[in-house]
């Protein structure tokens, strides 16, 4: 609550007031910088003991981009002043890419360029997943090595439709037919003409994309000839025999996990399947009949208060809590109903 409160208090209260310092040191033929501020206004600040011995709650970080440099306290200075060198500390440090995005800012992004509405930002990102052109890592979207190629391709052959301001011209357009200023079969028209050249133009000069196998080292079991091999396919990578279509085996790509079915109590392995989420499945080295499957990960040795079922593991925007599997647990329909209040 005091957090809540704080926030809202300081966005009504003056900013705060630095007084910021650059110094030049020259020493020989190299020059140095130091950069310092002070404090003179302490303004919303203030809610968060700013200038204080307390162990208050911190004010929100500011981001700040990786080569600004570190503002540190400097004493009074003067123009010509000379100057003591009294050590060199030397720092290796290496440029950092950008942070990957998240949902909520590639959204945010979105939103600054101009790009989408409201009502398209969740099939935006339900496209980006059902094919394939990016997957979840963590919190972050990591780009598939699909979503790598595809980029390429259209940055090559279609450079200004791609490009954020045509997309944002286009929504402009939109609100034009919308409020009746523009004819939605001219703009069509406008649109289609060089579009459709550009595809013909495309189907010709484009590169067939082939994505090749990658060897896992080890025999068909079927055929007992054919080598396997990865091979990335419409629901994303999956293991085949080399001597494809003379040999159809196939097999799915799992990672083993740290639980054990609550079946059988077989190793439970997972995949990743379509929009990025994960099943669960027994590898059925206890049971060969074993049909468990799951969306969420099985927790061994914990069960629920309630009605006894096994626990599970869930992920809802990147963070993870347990819950009973159980969907007719009067525990998840008390859950519900204090949300409903």
């Amino acid at each position: 609550y005091e957090m809540i409160w704080n926030r809202f208090l300081a966005s009504q209260m003056e900013a705060a007031v630095y007084d910021k310092v650059s110094v030049d040191i020259l020493a020989g033929d190299q020059l140095f910088r130091a950069q310092g501020e002070t404090l003179i206004f302490p303004g919303w600040l203030t809610l968060y003991g700013q200038g204080k011995d307390s162990q208050e709650t911190d004010p929100p970080a500011k981001s700040k981009p990786e080569d600004e440099p570190e503002l540190v306290d400097l004493p009074t200075l003067e123009a010509g002043d000379r100057l003591v060198l009294h050590r060199i500390d030397p720092e290796q440090k290496f440029t950092q890419p950008p942070p990957r995005y998240t949902e909520a800012s590639l959204i945010k992004e979105m939103e600054e360029l101009g790009i989408g509405r409201p009502s398209t930002y969740a099939p935006t990102l339900s496209t980006l997943f059902d094919r394939l052109y990016v997957e979840r890592e963590g919190r972050t979207l990591k780009p598939t090595d699909l979503g790598k190629t595809v980029t390429e391709m259209l940055e090559a052959h279609f450079r200004n439709i791609v490009d954020t301001d045509f997309t944002a011209r286009m929504e402009d357009e939109l609100d034009g037919v919308e409020s009746g200023e523009r004819d939605w079969v001219e703009l069509l028209s406008d649109f289609y003409g060089p579009f459709h050249q550009d595809v013909l133009q495309a189907m010709k000069t484009a590169e067939k994309v082939v994505f090749e196998d990658q060897p896992t080292g080890k025999k068909c079991p079927e055929c007992g000839e054919g080598d396997l091999v990865i091979r990335e396919g419409r629901y994303g990578k999956f293991i085949a025999c080399s001597r494809y279509p003379d040999c159809k085996y196939t097999e799915t790509i799992s990672e083993p996990t740290a639980s054990h079915c609550p079946k059988c109590g077989s190793p439970v392995r997972g995949r990743k399947i379509r929009r990025g989420n994960m099943l669960y499945f027994c590898d059925k080295t206890k049971d060969p009949d074993c049909d468990f499957t799951s969306f969420d990960l099985p927790i061994d040795g914990k069960s629920c208060e309630t009605c006894g079922s096994y626990m599970v593991q869930k992920r809802f925007r990147g963070r993870t809590y347990e819950r009973c599997s159980n969907k007719d647990c009067p525990s998840l329909k008390k859950t519900a109903k204090k949300k409903k209040e």
